[in-house]
């Protein structure tokens, strides 16, 4: 049986000729060893400036980069523009920003530009068939991934049904890569969630996916029931309204600025030792 796996981008492809390499290494080379068929689509918002002034970014000039090397299957290329998304950008400044002042809400009107290029990806997705996926993975382009994708342990806990053509294992290893918790429906990493759920990278079910790329739709309840707006918090009221069950993954990525400046204050937290030291051996044995 092929294994067909749905890997999609997001957002802005800010420094591409900067991640690009790790894209290709990390994310799409464990799954060709595989024999997995991809099916690779974008979503990508197209600014006239990037404006982020809390990362740097200050009226930056967005230049379109080159996306050959993604070898993309579809393509949505939307110019970013408030007026496009005036009515969510009014419900989410009812909401204060979690944590941080955002006086200006700019910060609030940049997640809803890259909300609406989630909701953008799921037009796409909704058009391909996405039950005939295995899995779908859902990234940024402007992050370098810093691990290989674990693909045979997001499979266990993913589709446990799947049998890839390598890395066959002993039912307790695969015992090991699909956890205490069983099979999932989303995996997220586990580090920068805030008390929520970090929503760089996603691993998801074809129902995982439809609620992890179409959240942008719940604000108005999610406005109900919290005080303040943080991402993650709304990523994680997605899934629970949905009744799905979240697992993390170790997989790191940094994101890297329309400067070329790489953040990395998120992955380069002192570790617990216990986790420092297994994560060499998680990331051979995919467990």
């Amino acid at each position: 049986m092929t294994v067909r796996v749905f890997v999609g981008f997001f957002g802005l492809a800010r420094a591409l000729d900067r991640t690009i390499d790790s894209i290709e290494q990390h994310v799409f080379a464990p799954l060709l060893a595989e024999n997995i068929e991809i099916v690779r689509a974008a979503h990508l918002n197209c600014p006239s400036v990037v404006h982020a002034p809390r990362s740097g970014e200050t009226m930056v000039r967005y230049t379109r980069p080159d996306l050959s090397r993604l070898k993309l299957d579809a393509l949505t290329l939307e110019e970013q523009s408030d007026e496009r998304v005036a009515d969510y950008i009014a419900r989410i400044m009812k909401i204060p920003q979690y944590w941080e002042a955002d006086e200006d809400g700019n910060m609030r009107r940049n997640v809803i530009h890259q909300m609406n290029s989630l909701k953008g990806l799921y037009t796409l997705l909704s058009g391909m068939d996405p039950q005939s996926f295995n899995a779908i993975i859902l990234l940024r382009p402007d992050l370098r991934y810093i691990d290989p994708l674990p693909i045979r342990k997001f499979m266990a806990q993913i589709d446990p049904s799947v049998r890839l053509s390598t890395g066959k294992m002993h039912p307790l290893g695969q015992a090991l890569r699909r956890g205490l918790r069983g099979p999932v429906d989303l995996i997220t990493p586990d580090w920068h969630q805030w008390n929520g759920l970090n929503d760089r990278i996603a691993i998801a079910t074809p129902q995982a996916a439809a609620a992890y790329l179409n959240r942008i739709d719940l604000l108005d309840d999610y406005a109900a029931t919290h005080t303040h707006f943080q991402s993650e918090h709304l990523l994680k009221f997605a899934i629970e309204r949905a009744g799905l069950k979240n697992a993390g993954t170790w997989v790191r990525a940094n994101r890297v600025r329309t400067t070329g400046e790489e953040e990395g204050r998120d992955t380069d937290r002192k570790q617990p030792w216990l986790s420092a030291i297994s994560r060499p051996i998680r990331i051979g044995l995919q467990i």
